[in-house]
């Protein structure tokens, strides 16, 4: 379950929504948003007041409710909102506004935040709670994955336009991953190829075991316009090789940076627009198995 419909919809219910390191908003009548209101035409919240505090600490109600209503260990829901909270941190201090579903905008310039009000969040839009979702019997699962893959003639059609869209979904993420990669190699060689005129013989077997690991020591590796950096791990040396070397053996091509004489920097250079970039990182997120930030 998404974590921008529960923060809404926490605010809606307690007037109050504290997020670390960001500040607080509060809703001045609460109890104005019900579950009428925003039915037939979605509704201007107002009353919303934003006053920002860096040192915001985390709201143990707000965890609680997260992994009540996603039906995750507290743990996860405090990780989950930590990465939520992180990409809006991102945006904001490359000063891109960030979106607030069902909350407002929130932007920042010369250090100082500016809030604009959004639209109250649909119902058809919030997504079902944990509790509701278990309100399915096995009868009724074991049902519906039965009509998935055996169903009648008349959900056939459907049950193809699912995996139409899901094999087009994932054909999207690969053929992003693929472009990265594809502009990185062009970038990465041309490099390679300047930095190996300018060294003198006696320091060729340097550059060679520089070239054969991928390792850009003491060097900042420049982000082509259009593309992000996906920083995956940073770590000290020991185990930002060992990683390093088993990414490689998954086909990853990932670049292994010093970034000063006690840590490393595992990252991906993957072109994408300001409105992939969330979904790009839940990705990596995924298949790294840790949290993936932007540089």
């Amino acid at each position: 379950m998404k974590i921008a419909p529960l923060l809404a919809q926490y605010l809606y219910s307690n007037g109050k929504l504290a997020l670390t390191g960001i500040g607080t908003f509060s809703l001045e009548n609460h109890t104005a948003v019900t579950l009428t209101d925003n039915k037939t035409s979605p509704l201007l919240l107002d009353g919303v007041q934003f006053t920002y505090n860096k040192t915001q600490g985390e709201d143990p109600a707000l965890i609680a409710y997260i992994s009540s209503e996603s039906g995750k260990i507290k743990p996860l829901a405090s990780a989950d909102l930590d990465s939520h909270l992180e990409l809006a941190k991102q945006f904001l201090n490359i000063g891109k506004p960030f979106l607030f579903e069902g909350i407002g905008t929130l932007s920042k310039s010369s250090n100082e935040f500016t809030f604009t009000s959004g639209h109250v969040l649909p119902e058809s839009l919030k997504e079902p709670s944990h509790k509701e979702d278990n309100k399915l019997s096995k009868k009724e699962v074991q049902h519906n994955f039965s009509d998935l893959f055996y169903g009648k003639k008349k959900s056939d059609k459907k049950a193809g336009m699912y995996a139409l869209v899901f094999f087009l979904c994932l054909g999207g993420l690969a053929l992003a991953i693929w472009g990265g990669y594809a502009i990185y190699n062009r970038s990465n060689k041309h490099n390679e190829g300047k930095n190996t005129q300018s060294i003198k013989p006696n320091s060729q077997e340097a550059v060679n075991k520089n070239q054969s690991s991928n390792t850009l020591a003491g060097t900042t590796t420049s982000v082509p316009t259009g593309s992000y950096k996906f920083v995956l791990e940073q770590s000290d040396s020991t185990r930002a090789h060992k990683r390093f070397a088993r990414l490689k053996t998954f086909g990853w091509n990932v670049v292994l940076e010093k970034n000063n004489p006690t840590t490393y920097q595992l990252f991906l250079i993957l072109p994408a627009t300001p409105s992939d970039t969330a979904r790009l990182v839940d990705s990596l997120r995924t298949l790294n198995g840790k949290q993936v930030i932007i540089q």
